[in-house]
């Protein structure tokens, strides 16, 4: 039993440190580390859902990360790196989709079906209004007739 809580405690005094140091970095200039973490933090984790790749521990996401800091190292610019991760991964990539013919869809598809259910609930009642139009002096005289004899025949 103490042996098991010496390795537990060594796996974490050591253990955890491994993981950190696969993170460390060397960046050229302070610029070039701030353009890393801006573009890390603006790419989602294919596999994560709504986590960035900065904040998953993903294999995607660390492959991501890895790529960015190699395609950073070789002097591309943060539009060309999502530009790169938005060709291999899509646009879910990234936290602002471009306007474009695909996903205007999902900016005025509701606003296009909230106007075509206002237009359908216009055309309904303007079509009810027409049902309860005042009646004609011909109608009126024929109604009055039915209700006068209605009332007969129950006698």
């Amino acid at each position: 039993m103490m042996r098991l809580r010496y390795l537990v405690l060594l796996w974490v005094m050591f253990g955890s440190s491994v993981y950190a140091a696969a993170e460390a970095r060397q960046f050229h200039s302070q610029t070039q580390e701030q353009q890393y973490y801006r573009i890390i933090r603006h790419l989602r984790c294919p596999q994560c859902q709504n986590s960035s790749i900065a904040d998953s521990d993903a294999r995607v996401a660390a492959a991501m990360r890895d790529k960015t800091y190699q395609l950073l190292q070789q002097g591309w610019t943060e539009r060309r790196i999502t530009d790169y991760m938005v060709a291999r991964y899509g646009y879910f990539v990234t936290y602002t989709p471009p306007v474009n013919w695909l996903t205007i869809w999902l900016w005025a598809g509701p606003f296009v079906i909230m106007a075509a259910g206002g237009l359908v609930i216009y055309c309904r009642g303007k079509r009810r209004g027409r049902a309860n139009s005042p009646l004609s002096a011909d109608e009126r005289r024929r109604l009055a007739h039915l209700l006068h004899n209605s009332g007969k025949r129950h006698l």
